[in-house]
């Protein structure tokens, strides 16, 4: 695989840097941890995932919600 960035971290800031990156055209490739659980995620309307580029088909509504 070949990319222009690579972001560590899938928090709500690398996410974040991960998705401006993508968007401005640069391949990004975005490493986070297995399995950790984000309180943070919460914090994360349904409507922020909804308008994210991000793709989310294996995510659940329902683990959306739970945070």
């Amino acid at each position: 695989m070949t990319c222009d960035v690579f972001v560590v971290g899938g928090g709500p800031s690398g996410s974040t840097a991960a998705e401006d990156l993508a968007r401005a055209g640069q391949r990004v490739a975005l490493l986070d941890r297995a399995g950790r659980i984000k309180p943070c995620g919460g914090a994360i309307p349904p409507r922020l995932i909804a308008d994210s580029a991000f793709p989310t088909t294996s995510w659940s509504r329902a683990s959306a919600r739970r945070g």
